[in-house]
């Protein structure tokens, strides 16, 4: 019984969330027009990169012997996304048949936020998951550790 009343709690109070952020059963609202482009870089990845520079890299191979400058390493994926194109991407991983709809009175942001990766690619190090690939693992490790919830349209007395 108890284990019931939280399953109960914890369904409205996603609810509640999903609710605030536009988010229902047949349509998910987002920010903006959709247009920004943003990289994405698998965690995986990020540890991976740490460990090559950390093992592979000698500081001293990153500076001018005149002086300290430009010593930092972006780690990224090196491609961008359009917003769109990732809420689509996602939609078609999840098998979400709802409605994306794009809510132009709210901010699109800085319109690309992509790393210039070149020092690192230049020390031998690249990216190996791509995003799709990135966001099929993440939900389908989801759907493993997570029993199915009630659906969204779901509330009581209807």
């Amino acid at each position: 019984e108890i284990n019931n009343n939280l399953q109960v709690e914890s369904y409205e109070k996603a609810k509640i969330i999903l609710d605030k952020y536009g988010i229902s059963k047949d349509s998910v609202a987002i920010w903006g027009t959709g247009l920004p482009r943003r990289e994405f870089l698998h965690s995986d990845d990020l540890a991976d990169a740490c460990f090559y520079i950390m093992e592979n890299i000698d500081f001293k191979d990153l500076i001018d012997t005149e002086e300290i400058k430009n010593t930092h390493i972006n780690i990224g994926f090196g491609k961008d996304i359009s917003i769109k194109e990732l809420a689509l991407l996602v939609k078609k991983i999840i098998g979400f048949e709802g409605e994306l709809s794009f809510d132009y009175s709210k901010p699109d942001g800085t319109m690309q936020k992509l790393l210039d990766i070149s020092r690192l690619k230049s020390l031998g190090w690249s990216a190996s998951i791509g995003l799709e690939q990135g966001i099929k693992s993440v939900y389908h490790n989801y759907e493993e550790t997570h029993p199915p919830t009630p659906s969204l349209s779901k509330r009581e007395g209807e």
